[in-house]
């Protein structure tokens, strides 16, 4: 198990909040369906892409200063 908490270790570290927060669910759906690791390592970084994207979004809209409602002539 220590290898595990080596990898959360450096996920944390390198800023991949979305892979270091899912590493364990997604890591028990591999091993479930027999997952190959170029596909695991796709699934990893596509949660990281979608968050990331989802976060840019957030800011995006804080940053328009547009609250929460906005209502439309």
């Amino acid at each position: 198990m220590e290898t595990h908490t080596q990898i959360k270790q450096n996920l944390k570290q390198l800023r991949l909040s979305s892979i270091y927060e899912n590493f364990e669910q997604r890591l028990s759906e591999a091993v479930m369906s027999k997952m190959g690791y170029a596909d695991f390592l796709l699934l990893l970084t596509q949660d990281e892409i979608e968050r990331r994207r989802q976060k840019k979004q957030e800011t995006t809209i804080k940053k328009a200063n547009l609250g929460k409602y906005k209502r439309l002539p």
